[in-house]
């Protein structure tokens, strides 16, 4: 009998999922603190679980800063509204564009791997140059997990956090310009704690500065 409930309780730990990289439920939050510059803050709070778009399981995230964002030309409030949910393989979040447009990135594989890799393209058509010709905009936004190590942040330190490096590829066909313009550009790298979610935010170029998580509370 008692080899029995041994084996048995080994074939249940190994069936058992792993955590999701994100834990979603209302009450769940998580406070970042900027560095080196500490006086930075921002604080994303599940409020309540509510649908974006055709995904009846998402959570309607409040964000608040210490600081107004920057988005386009468009500058952002310092509390803003997201919304967290898992898309297929994905960890996703979206927003919501006035009037009813809705956008979504993929963040973070749900079941990573090292090596794993994953991109968002969205397309704009409209007449950037008002010439009466219509132009064209493609936005990618890419990740990859690169690796595992342990992390340290005000929090506590998190063991095996997976590091995923984040860049955009911007197209666009202007046709006044007549020709495709491409850049790239390097957003930065970030680490999520299986069940945590994430930990910390590092910019480019050398992961000097950014944001790491201070307090949390998930369930």
């Amino acid at each position: 009998m008692a080899v029995f409930l041994a084996l048995s309780c080994g074939k249940d730990e190994e069936e058992a999922p792993p955590p999701d990289p994100m834990p979603l439920a209302v009450g769940n939050w998580w406070l970042f603190q900027g560095f080196p510059d500490t006086t930075e803050w921002f604080k994303d709070s599940i409020v309540a679980k509510e649908a974006f778009g055709p995904h009846p399981e998402a959570y309607k995230v409040v964000e608040t800063r210490s600081y107004k964002g920057l988005n386009l030309l468009n500058r952002f409030p310092y509390t803003d509204t997201l919304w967290f949910f898992y898309d297929g393989d994905y960890f996703t979040v979206g927003v919501l564009i006035p009037p009813t447009e809705t956008l979504k990135l993929k963040y973070f594989k749900k079941d990573p791997a090292v090596g794993d890799s994953w991109f968002t393209r969205l397309i704009t058509t409209e007449d950037f140059d008002y010439d009466g010709t219509v132009d064209t905009a493609i936005w990618r936004f890419n990740g990859q997990v690169i690796g595992q190590q342990d992390v340290t942040v005000p929090a506590g330190t998190f063991t095996g956090a997976y590091k995923s490096f984040h860049t955009t590829i911007d197209s666009s066909w202007i046709s006044s310009v007549g020709s495709w313009e491409v850049s790239q550009d390097t957003i930065g790298w970030m680490y999520v704690a299986l069940g945590t979610g994430f930990v910390k935010f590092t910019d480019p170029p050398d992961e000097s500065e950014g944001s790491q998580l201070k307090a949390y509370e998930v369930k």
